[in-house]
């Protein structure tokens, strides 16, 4: 419990961060959209009429929860940028609170919940980080590191021990495991989205921050709920440290805390209201169904059938969204749908393998001929291909963070990837990929700690019998 206030204090200062960096831009309302969200508040005068059809702007979106911090905005300063942009920042750093918490009910892991905190507080700030000059530096590390492991393992072993081939070649192995693992951490962190214009800066981005916000709520308490009152797998066989008295198999037994199924209630609370915020949010109940899979890497025992609830509340929410809107495609989402496949499948490669677009051009790039190989150019992608798929078949090991972060990430966008492309649309999933960058950089430096670390040497067998003994008959 000591480390659980440090995270707070880490995630609050992430979230203070994120609010008190905020530009303020007085041309903020002059938008197009804005404006007109502006005047469809200042003609209506029932607060509750946006739950009954269209949403301001009149394209045929069902979101009266995200209008709700619009119509607050125009009661408290309809003509102050600041205050409406000071909205949007405040529910930018209440997305870096809520997502240290959701981290922590996930996964237990201190150190987890207060990076995915800083992560994203330093994707949604004005002046965004640029990691790339860290990369030579990480390849050098690596690269000394094994240099220098692999010369002390070609010395003669003490007492006269022949190492194997994985002692004689491990220690490379490992490097260039480390070396691809650092890659991807680094390009992971490139390829991010600028998420501070329209999220904090462009007022209609607020939709989606306001979704995130009762999504993470949604799969924190979600998460907590299971933590505290789901069975748990039988404890391992007992070792010769354990207590006396403990049996093999032995089941943890943990009595079901009292409240603990206001957390559910708040689930599905958090639920409804992200689906009347944003359309992306059709994405929450097969995010807290992969939540439950990841709970259950850690030998908690989700109860499945609950999850029914989420799945219900989505059909009801798409029975009063086909009751209320206007039948048929608005003008605004035939324009922003894309044509063919070919789109969606490369930004939807972007999360589920981000070295897809780089793989396609080189695969065609090779139809041209051999002679493509003089290009440095073919041999830095096919490079950049190899690293990526190396860096996750090594890292899908890491269950939770990794594995966690891969596919929540790639779920929460793939609604998004049939539209033209807006920022605003990664700030849900890059609230997951946080978990995969930290999940990487976990293990670049567990590699890097293995790769520099003089390795053991097995004791020499004792000579039967042995010297000075006396002698057997």
């Amino acid at each position: 419990m000591k480390k659980w206030w440090i995270v707070g204090l880490v995630a609050a200062i992430a979230a203070f961060w994120v609010v008190f960096t905020q530009v303020v831009d007085s041309s903020a309302l002059a938008d197009t959209d804005t404006q007109a969200a502006v005047r469809s508040l200042a003609q209506n005068k029932d607060p509750l009429a946006y739950f009954k059809g269209d949403w301001p702007l009149g394209n045929h979106f069902y979101r009266p929860v995200s209008t709700l911090a619009f119509q607050a905005d125009y009661a408290l300063h309809p003509t102050s940028a600041k205050g409406w942009l000071f909205t949007n920042a405040l529910l930018a750093g209440l997305c870096v609170l809520l997502l240290a918490w959701f981290v922590a009910e996930l996964t237990a892991e201190p150190w987890a919940a207060a990076g995915s905190a800083v992560l994203l507080a330093s994707w949604l700030v004005p002046q965004a980080i640029d990691p790339s000059p860290l990369l030579p530096f990480l390849i050098g590390l690596v690269v000394v590191g094994a240099l220098l492991s692999w010369w002390r393992e070609r010395q003669r072993p003490p007492s006269g021990q022949v190492g194997g081939p994985w002692r004689r070649y491990g220690t490379p192995i490992l490097g260039f495991f480390a070396i691809c693992l650092a890659v991807r951490l680094l390009g992971e962190l490139n390829e991010v989205q600028p998420l501070n214009f329209r999220i904090v800066s462009w007022i209609p981005g607020r939709t989606a921050s306001v979704m995130t916000v009762f999504a993470l709520i949604a799969g924190a308490a979600y998460c907590r709920f299971e933590r505290l009152g789901a069975p748990r797998d039988p404890a391992p066989a007992p070792s010769p440290l354990d207590p006396p008295g403990r049996t093999r198999g032995e089941a943890v037994v943990a009595r079901e805390p009292k409240g603990v199924w206001a957390w559910f209630g708040l689930a599905a609370i958090s639920t409804a209201l992200a689906l009347g915020s944003y359309e992306q949010a059709v994405m929450l109940p097969g995010i807290l169904v992969a939540c439950g899979v990841l709970l259950r890497y850690q030998g908690i025992r989700p109860r499945w059938k609950l999850l029914g609830v989420f799945f219900a509340l989505l059909v009801a929410y798409l029975w009063v969204r086909h009751a209320v809107l206007p039948s048929g495609v608005s003008a605004y989402q035939k324009q922003q749908t894309r044509t063919g496949l070919a789109g969606p499948i490369m930004s939807l490669l972007d999360y589920a393998l981000p070295a897809g677009r780089d793989g396609y051009f080189v695969a065609k790039q090779f139809e041209l001929g051999p002679e493509i190989l003089l290009d440095p150019r073919m041999w830095a992608k096919i490079l950049g291909v190899v690293a990526c798929l190396v860096a996750f078949v090594v890292g899908w090991r890491q269950k939770v963070l990794v594995r966690g972060g891969l596919i929540l990430s790639t779920l929460a966008f793939l609604p998004m990837a049939f539209f033209n492309q807006f920022e605003h649309y990664h700030l849900w999933p890059r609230c997951f990929r946080a978990m995969l960058v930290l999940g990487l950089g976990k293990l670049v430096w567990d590699l890097l700690v293995t790769v520099w670390s003089p390795r053991g040497w097995q004791s020499p067998p004792r000579p039967d019998p042995e010297p000075g003994s006396p002698l057997h008959p």
